[in-house]
């Protein structure tokens, strides 16, 4: 509870700020919280306080994980968080914070929820669901059925009886006339860990329902959406990392598929490791049977079953517990009795002037990463991002020792750059081989030798045609590219420079036996692969049609291929020649004018396609491909040449 001189305070009274050294808290705000507006972020950001928690009031928190660090859209809605550091239940301090509307009951430790809702002045919203309380706590006394206030909202002064508080603030939004013009500020969910801790133990949390990740096919990093019960884990790159955790039906949670909600699936909306609270609708609080205020089991049904129900917190039938928080605190004493920090540690406390409950350490040199002036994990003199109490220069590279240099200028240090001399801030690594997809030789197969027998500049995992001759008169046109699909036309060709007096490597010229296979890569997209066909052998007629297949002159030296049902052999599926309708080699190497090739297709889809590319060619089959019957040519992106409007690439 705090007294009405608080109103009339905050528009008053400037507050000298305390250098921003230390921050010990990371928080999401669910909308409309007003803070979310006052700071242009949004419910897809984790925050942290400007300055440490202080009383009075404090400057609005500022970010401390972006939606890019979370792999997170706009639109997305955090609704619980964890860094999946907290302590067992039982021995455990239980830290949890509730949504508006949020009542519970009188008690004798003040401040607590009731008293932020009743003991507000007449006009002004409850000040409950921006604010943090804490049961099961020797430091304060707070046990069941009764809890105490540790965090307030804006840091407002308390009025006494007072148990654990201390009028330590977070900076956030309270104080607004009802009806609300604006919101109050609700806290989703928190740890007491700085972002840091997220970027060395990632991130779990869950989404609200409605949020688009959980639709699949909207998110690229999470194509298969998820669900509002879903733990995810986003572990902060370069490159970042987003995947699942923990699936909902995993740990015992009523799962809808991709997308639901509630009642047809489960919602978590707090979450501290093993433990979480459902939000009201889930279907599990029918069967258990529970409401949002009880604190649930992960793993252990279905149904889940109760941790501590929310009468032991103190709470009221109704109440919705919306974060939660466990630590083990090592050695207690009342908060009003710890100067000047009063986190109820002491006197082992590894931050005595700083508020740090979770006696934070992420590096183990028994400084708390609260006041540590150098969290640094690898041992380098360098220290990790995210921790503000820092005063080292923030490691390029923190998880492996090295000194510091970026050579390429693209962020990270050449020790655990992908590409430590070609700039590629993102790290893409699509075939997780360590060496990134800009300076990959084969940037869609698994290669860390990057092997290149030939010298090509492609790897020899990806490339057809290794140890193969030059390519002579080479042209490529792709044309229709625009939409519809299906429509596309391809045509290429070129001359293989087998040197003279030398015939094919493996003569005669038999494509009609071995067939022919011809490959695009685009460049311009990545090394994306958009064209690779292998052109069947087998005489006309093959079993696909009466006038599918090759045709050969007496002297071997000229075949042509054609299909009329866009199939080829065995399954002579519909559309499997992939348009190529027309294919014709010629040996010429008894005229000293090495080989030649040239393809046609039409009705295919070819798209979408940037440009420049690399055209390769194999007169046969995997035999002839080692032995080097094949060519590679690479047209310069000048020789490429775009129609306006993209409609047709010509490259000679």
């Amino acid at each position: 509870m705090k007294s009405f001189v608080k109103l009339a305070a905050a528009a008053t009274i400037t507050v000298a700020l305390a250098p921003a050294i230390a921050r010990a808290q990371t928080f999401a705000l669910d909308p409309p919280s007003n803070t979310l507006t006052l700071t242009g972020t949004a419910a897809n950001t984790l925050l942290t306080p400007a300055v440490p928690p202080a009383p009075g009031p404090l400057p609005p928190p500022v970010v401390g994980l972006t939606p890019a660090d979370l792999g997170l859209m706009a639109g997305d809605v955090v609704d619980a968080i964890s860094f999946g550091d907290d302590g067992p239940m039982g021995p455990s301090t239980l830290y949890f914070t509730v949504t508006r509307g949020s009542m519970s009951a009188a008690g004798p430790l003040t401040p607590n929820v009731n008293s932020e809702v009743v003991g507000v002045p007449i006009g002004i919203q409850p000040e409950a669901s921006s604010d943090i309380f804490a049961v099961l706590d020797p430091a304060t006394g707070a046990f069941p059925p009764f809890h105490t206030q540790v965090l307030d909202g804006n840091g407002g002064p308390p009025l006494a009886p007072l148990t654990g508080y201390t009028g330590l603030g977070l900076g956030l939004s309270e104080l607004n006339p009802a009806p609300p013009v604006v919101f109050n500020d609700q806290i989703a969910d928190f740890d007491w860990g700085a972002p840091g801790r997220g970027r060395v133990f990632c991130v779990q949390f869950s989404l609200a329902p409605g949020s688009p990740t959980l639709t699949p096919g909207t998110n690229t990093l999470r194509p298969l959406g998820g669900e509002p019960g879903d733990i995810f884990i986003a572990c902060p790159g370069p490159p970042p990392f987003f995947g699942m955790a923990i699936p909902a039906a995993f740990s015992g949670l009523v799962s809808g598929g991709p997308g639901c909600a509630p009642p047809a699936c489960d919602d978590v909306d707090a979450l501290a490791s093993t433990v979480v609270s459902l939000a009201p609708g889930s279907p599990s609080l029918l069967a258990i049977p529970a409401g949002p205020e009880d604190v649930l089991n992960l793993f252990t049904g279905p149904p889940l079953t109760v941790a501590i129900p929310g009468f032991a917190l103190g709470l009221a039938p109704g109440d919705d517990v919306k974060g939660l928080e466990l630590v083990t605190n090592p050695c207690p004493v009342p908060p009003m009795g710890d100067v000047p920090d009063g986190d109820g540690v002491a006197p082992c406390d590894n931050c005595p002037g700083v508020f740090n409950p979770g006696q934070e350490d992420s590096d183990g040199d028994l400084v708390g990463d609260a006041c540590d002036p150098c969290t640094d994990l690898d041992g380098d003199g360098f220290g990790n991002a995210g921790f503000p109490a820092n005063l080292c220069p923030v490691d390029l590279c923190p998880f492996a020792p090295g000194p510091n240099i970026d050579t390429d200028g693209d962020g990270p240090a050449d020790e655990c750059d992908t590409c430590p001399l070609v700039p590629n801030p993102g790290q893409a690594d699509g075939d997780f081989d360590g060496d990134g997809d800009v300076c990959d030789n084969c940037p869609v197969d698994f290669d860390p030798t990057q092997a290149d027998g030939d010298l090509d500049l492609v790897g020899d995992v990806c490339d057809i045609c290794t140890g193969g001759v030059g390519m002579t008169k080479a042209q490529l046109k792709l044309g229709k590219l625009l939409a519809p699909a299906g429509d596309d036309q391809l045509q290429m060709q070129g001359n293989l420079s087998f040197p003279p007096p030398l015939p094919l490597p493996i003569p005669p010229l038999s494509v009609q036996v071995d067939g022919m296979r011809v490959q695009i890569v685009d460049l311009g997209a990545g090394s994306a692969v958009i064209f690779d066909h292998y052109i069947p052998p087998g005489l006309v007629p093959n079993i696909c049609g009466p006038k599918d297949g090759w045709k050969t002159n007496g002297t071997f030296t000229s075949m042509k291929f054609a299909t009329k049902l866009d199939a080829v052999p065995p399954g002579c599926v519909g559309g499997s020649a992939l348009g190529i309708g027309q294919a014709q080699a010629q040996d010429k190497t008894a005229k000293s004018k090495g080989a030649s090739f040239k393809v046609k297709g039409k009705n295919g889809t070819y798209a979408p396609a940037v440009g420049p590319f690399r055209m390769t060619v194999v007169l046969g089959g995997p035999v002839h491909q080692a032995a080097g019957q094949c060519a590679q040519h690479t047209f310069p992106a000048p020789n490429c040449v775009t129609k306006p409007g993209g409609s047709q690439i010509k490259c000679k």
